[in-house]
């Protein structure tokens, strides 16, 4: 079990004030945000806060504008991602028939998720593993785009989407970057 430090009061606060910007607002608050609420004179004075409760764990941060993102902190903090359906080794995804479900330790929210079933190294994906995206957008790394009624893996690369098999995509719908990967224990598996 992973240990997790205590937060002072006013670590407390700001961390509840980032949760319930989230939630009311869809994202996340900027430092400069969090400062305006508190009355900090600088935002300085709210950066020492936040770089102390992501020390501790409760949150992470991609050093973006609104790059604060809350961590699960119990099993009891969960959302449900949508399992999509499995990914073949392009990268495209072969949809369920019914709408299934998958709990994820996460506060995110509009998660989706799929089976996969070929093994991607670089990203610590392996066949069987539940892969998990959320809505976003990315200049590098995995991601999950729908055109159409269609999902397809791939990478950004130079500035160019390009399925698992090489293909470049175009024109898509929306994306959703890679946010982890669920994983059960499957007895003889290496």
């Amino acid at each position: 079990m992973i240990s997790i430090k205590e937060l002072t009061q006013r670590q407390r606060e700001i961390y509840q004030f980032i949760k319930d910007f989230h939630d009311k607002m869809g994202y996340p608050p900027t430092i400069r945000e969090i400062s305006d609420h508190f009355g900090f004179s600088s935002p300085t004075g709210a950066l020492v806060h936040i770089e102390a409760i992501e020390k501790k764990g409760y949150i992470k941060r991609d050093h973006a504008s609104r790059g604060i993102k809350v961590i699960a902190k119990s099993p009891f903090d969960v959302t449900f991602a949508e399992m999509i359906g499995k990914m073949d080794k392009s990268g495209k995804i072969f949809k369920n028939t019914e709408r299934i479900y998958i709990p994820v330790p996460s506060n995110e929210k509009a998660l989706l998720t799929f089976e996969s079933l070929v093994d991607i190294p670089e990203f610590g994906i392996f066949k069987g593993d539940y892969v998990v995206f959320t809505p976003g957008t990315t200049v590098k790394g995995l991601v999950l785009v729908k055109k159409g009624e269609e999902y397809v893996v791939g990478i950004f690369k130079k500035e160019n989407f390009e399925n698992l098999v090489g293909e470049k995509i175009n024109d898509f719908d929306s994306e959703y970057v890679f946010y982890g990967v669920l994983r059960i224990p499957i007895q003889g598996r290496k």
